[in-house]
């Protein structure tokens, strides 16, 4: 990881997250957020529809847990890339590598030990998405 604010900021900007969870209606924050990711086939491609939601959902969840752009940005980058991991890679991948994975980019958000490690969650908040990953 580099020296800057590890997943922070990857895939959304504090501009996009601001945008996205300022609209109320789902449907056209399902939109906006197809546009922010380039997911320009979500309406007749089945893998970008599946990840679009997935994505939405876990706004939601940021949302409804008062996070902050900061972790809301790290949360959604974390997820997406276990959602690659898990569902992209050229040899399948089970659910204990998929967790692994997840738990590891997790760490590396939970602790400030720079470069490595930056300390976006704190233990609570990180106890607070396993339980929501392990529900999803």
């Amino acid at each position: 990881m580099s020296t800057a604010r590890g997943l922070v900021w990857k895939d959304l900007s504090a501009e996009d997250v601001a945008n996205v969870t300022a609209e109320a209606d789902p449907s056209a924050k399902l939109e906006l957020l197809c546009k922010v990711l380039q997911l320009n086939h979500y309406a007749d491609n089945a893998r970008s529809a599946i990840l679009a939601d997935f994505c939405l959902y876990n706004l939601t969840f940021c949302e409804e847990n008062d996070f902050s752009a900061e972790k809301t940005s790290a949360l959604f980058s974390i997820l997406r890339l276990t959602f690659e991991y898990s569902f992209e890679g050229a040899v399948p991948v089970d659910m204990h590598a998929s967790l692994a994975f997840f738990k590891g980019k997790m760490l590396e958000h939970s602790v400030e030990n720079p470069p490595e490690r930056v300390g976006v969650f704190t233990l609570q908040e990180v106890r607070l998405v396993t339980d929501y990953i392990g529900k999803t």
